[in-house]
């Protein structure tokens, strides 16, 4: 069956991949950009474009309207509650669509991080505003790595503020494809649901740094850092206090394997095992070391 889908953060990881998938499965697209300049990816694969924010309702009625299904991705950062109840407040205007929300793992109003109580609250919100919805709840992303690319080329050396703890990862590529299966797929089979998406193992940066030193040939370094040092970092790169801040957060909670689990909801979703990280690291992240080496 013929949707017509909606897609915010459609430049972003995950929604920027499903455009041209949907397209190709004979769906209408319409994609809620910022900047059209920077759409060029989903204009390509032939999404319609409506330019505004957020905060803009008039840009927000235009891209709900006639849409029976929407792919919601806000932006982490400190006013992403708000946003996301906006969202909420147009999709119902427009006739109750089926919303699919990209939240995060383990989102909870009583969460370690502010980016996880912010998602805990905009869950709680889509739930008590009556849509008719699901919920994708990633872990860790795999391509979270691709920012050690040239510190692991350069010294054979990445650092982190993970400790030894161990994660759930995913490769970004399956929740691309669960979120596909979704908006693609049989509604009455994933209202109402939520899918906690992991990889198909629980494993610690020492793991991922033999992983790669085995498939590089040569020697791969995890240097653990405290999660202060992180928050330092990020500043002193000119990320904000609110990105810095959590960022250190999240490493202290995964640390201390806030984040040491998996699920199956990926098979259950995809029908298909996700992606290992000797799969990821093969595929994606070994070529781009070689490639930085040049």
């Amino acid at each position: 069956m013929t949707k017509r889908i909606l897609l915010t953060g459609a430049t972003g990881t995950v929604a920027s991949s499903l455009t041209q998938s949907l397209v190709e499965r004979g769906h209408f697209v319409r994609a809620l950009v910022r900047n059209p300049d920077k759409a060029a990816a989903p204009r390509e694969a032939g999404a319609e474009l409506v330019t505004g924010d957020f905060a803009n309702e008039g840009a927000l009625r235009a891209a709900f309207d006639g849409i029976d299904t929407a792919f919601l991705v806000v932006p982490a950062g400190p006013d992403a509650a708000k946003s996301n109840r906006a969202l909420f407040a147009a999709a119902k205007a427009a006739g109750a669509p089926h919303v699919v929300r990209l939240s995060v793992i383990k989102s909870a109003i009583d969460g370690p991080t502010d980016n996880t109580k912010l998602h805990g609250e905009s869950d709680r919100d889509l739930v008590a505003s009556g849509l008719p919805y699901t919920l994708l709840r990633p872990h860790f992303f795999m391509q979270n790595l691709l920012g050690s690319v040239k510190g692991i080329a350069k010294d054979g050396v990445f650092y982190l503020g993970m400790g030894r703890g161990r994660l759930g990862m995913i490769d970004t590529r399956d929740i691309t494809d669960a979120a596909f299966a979704v908006l693609d797929g049989d509604r009455a089979r994933h209202l109402g649901k939520a899918y906690d998406l992991t990889g198909p193992a629980s494993i610690d940066f020492d793991q991922v740094a033999a992983t790669l030193s085995q498939a590089l040939g040569a020697t791969v370094k995890y240097v653990a850092v405290p999660p202060e040092a992180v928050v330092q970092t990020m500043k002193s790169m000119g990320a904000s206090d609110w990105m810095s801040n959590v960022l250190g957060q999240y490493s202290k909670a995964y640390s201390e394997n806030w984040g040491d689990f998996v699920t199956g909801d990926v098979k259950a979703v995809t029908g298909h095992e996700p992606r290992s990280f000797e799969t990821f690291a093969r595929e994606v992240l070994v070529p781009m070391i070689r490639a930085a080496r040049g």
